[in-house]
């Protein structure tokens, strides 16, 4: 940004921003299905720190922009906006390098946990971010699908963008909680008209929290589509493709309260409630 001011700025729509949730261990040894618990907290604490990396990047942005000259004529324009787009993001480890197929790399329940935390980042930060897309779709990294031949399965990455399209072209709402007793416990909410959408991640091993939600309205009626694995190793195989996979796991309607109360949340696990407001 420094040196686009020092002459004059030419048309610069977005800067892309590649940022890999690494976690190489010892030469190049770490594997996406072969790891202990301190494995599994530390992939998903680098996945939390997206977001101060990406408000960073946004500052930077826009302290540039801030420093450019004035036009020095009236044909000449000033560069007053460059968006900032997640070009690459994803889960990285070191076996992945060495792979026969370059970069093959098998989701586990601990993929789809992070998956789920950079999702709820970036829609958090939807003013600062335009444009942001994973790596990638097919057989490298963070997959959604794996394929062998013409065998393919569904990882469960890919339950997580099939349960997260709810919050598309919603308003994001503010969740405020008032009595955490758990630092394993993620939460993000949209709206659209009178339905909330409420994402709660319990990335805890052992722990199953339960809680209570206050709505802002009368709930009529809400349903609970959750992604839970039994081990962190767990995912989907060819032999085995349906071994994960989100489900609708408790409904109720004719609710009538303006709260939740009790709600269960299983130890590593993805929910996303649809709550109607009356």
């Amino acid at each position: 940004m420094k040196e686009l001011a020092r002459a004059r700025p030419p048309k610069v729509d977005g800067y892309d921003l590649h940022w890999y949730n690494w976690y190489l261990g010892n030469e190049f040894s770490a594997s996406a299905t072969d790891f202990n618990a301190n494995d599994w907290y530390q992939v998903i604490k680098g996945a939390t720190e997206l977001e101060d990396i990406l408000k960073e990047q946004y500052d930077l942005i826009q302290d540039g922009l801030n420093q450019l000259p004035e036009p020095e004529g009236e044909f000449d324009q000033k560069l007053e906006k460059i968006d900032l787009i997640l070009g690459e993001w994803g889960n990285w480890y070191g076996r992945a390098f060495f792979e026969e197929k370059a970069l093959y790399q098998q989701n586990t329940m601990r993929d789809a946990i992070t998956t789920a935390i950079v999702l709820d980042i970036l829609h958090s930060n939807a003013d600062k971010v335009k444009m942001a897309s994973m790596a990638q779709t097919i057989n490298v990294l963070n997959a959604l699908i794996l394929t062998n031949g013409e065998q393919f399965v569904l990882t469960p990455v890919y339950d997580i963008f099939k349960m997260y399209k709810v919050h598309r072209n919603n308003d994001v709402l503010d969740v405020t909680i008032t009595d955490e007793n758990s630092d394993h416990v993620k939460f993000f909410a949209s709206i659209n008209d009178k339905i909330i959408y409420l994402n709660v991640i319990n990335f805890d091993l052992t722990e199953t929290i339960s809680v209570d939600i206050d709505l802002p309205g009368l709930v009529l009626q809400y349903q609970k589509e959750e992604l839970a694995a039994n081990d962190m190793h767990e995912t989907n195989t060819f032999e085995d493709p349906n071994h994960l996979r989100a489900a609708i796991v408790e409904q109720r309607n004719n609710v009538s309260a303006n709260e939740l109360f009790d709600i269960s949340i299983k130890p590593m696990s993805v929910s996303v409630f649809k709550i109607v407001l009356g």
